[in-house]
């Protein structure tokens, strides 16, 4: 079992890249996209200093380490778990323990043996220090427990020759099908264009409108280390047309320069769910 391609961005949005050692916040020496000695060579260590003369070059070996790491920590999940997982629940799993190295150990894991998948995904948050890590630890529950997978770029940050990372801006953003190209992979299929029906509302904050049992859920999207939106997944229910009662999932492209759902700016498409 490998992780899915939304996973592999899933977990490449919350790693971010720095093309160059850095010390995390647990300073420990650290390369591209969350690699350390831990999971062997290249040693950030005794890596050269500082930002790579090629930035493309140094994004790509990024990319090439961190598909080498990659099957060491999905073989690890598949060793630690002795029951069936979706795909989206081993996604959240890899993503779990690329960042805290404990699958083998944890609590999610034995509850989750014992098939307790509500105790499982609450035991994600027992691994909660430093704060910072909250919201991915939160992601990664809303994913092994919803299918939910966070959206938006990839960041590239600068590092200075001491192991300083600024994450005041990133100098670059990957996206989606940049990052999938360096993974070897394929992009992602793009949804069909659909015509709105003759009598549809102009928009969807007018459709919202006009529907008064309307219930909107939002899920976190990391637009940059700063700066995070209730952009990726808005879920309507008891929408018109439907029948009162039924679930809809709707999801969108929104422009990164908002950083938020806007109705002149957004794409949205969707399926019935119950």
């Amino acid at each position: 079992m490998h992780m899915t391609d939304r996973g592999l961005l899933a977990l490449v949005r919350h790693e971010g890249l720095v093309p160059g050692p850095y010390l995390d916040v647990k300073q420990v020496w650290t390369f591209g996209i969350g690699h350390t000695t831990a999971a062997g060579p290249p040693h950030p260590a005794t890596m050269p200093r500082g930002m790579p003369a090629d930035l493309d070059a140094g994004i790509r070996e990024a990319f090439r380490v961190f598909r080498a790491d990659l099957a060491r920590y999905e073989t690890a999940v598949l060793r630690a778990v002795k029951v069936p997982l979706a795909p989206h629940e081993f996604d959240a799993l890899v993503s779990f323990h690329y960042n805290t190295g404990g699958i083998a150990k944890a609590a999610l894991t034995r509850h989750l043996n014992a098939g307790n998948r509500v105790a499982a995904a609450d035991a994600f948050l027992n691994w909660r220090r430093p704060a910072s890590i909250i919201p991915r630890r939160e992601a990664e529950r809303d994913l092994f427990r919803h299918g939910r997978y966070p959206g938006g770029t990839i960041p590239v940050w600068s590092v200075d020759r001491t192991g300083r990372v600024d994450f005041s801006r990133p100098i670059r953003r990957l996206t989606e099908d940049e990052a999938l190209a360096l993974l070897g992979r394929s992009p992602l299929p793009r949804p069909p264009a659909l015509d709105p029906a003759p009598d549809a509302p102009t928009g969807w904050l007018v459709r919202l409108v006009l529907n008064g049992t309307t219930e909107i859920r939002g899920s976190l999207g990391e637009i940059s280390a700063t700066h995070v939106s209730l952009a990726t997944a808005i879920w309507l229910q008891t929408m018109v047309p439907l029948t009162a009662g039924d679930t809809v999932e709707l999801q969108g492209y929104f422009r990164v320069a908002d950083g938020y759902f806007a109705a002149d700016h957004t794409s949205f498409w969707g399926c019935k769910i119950g």
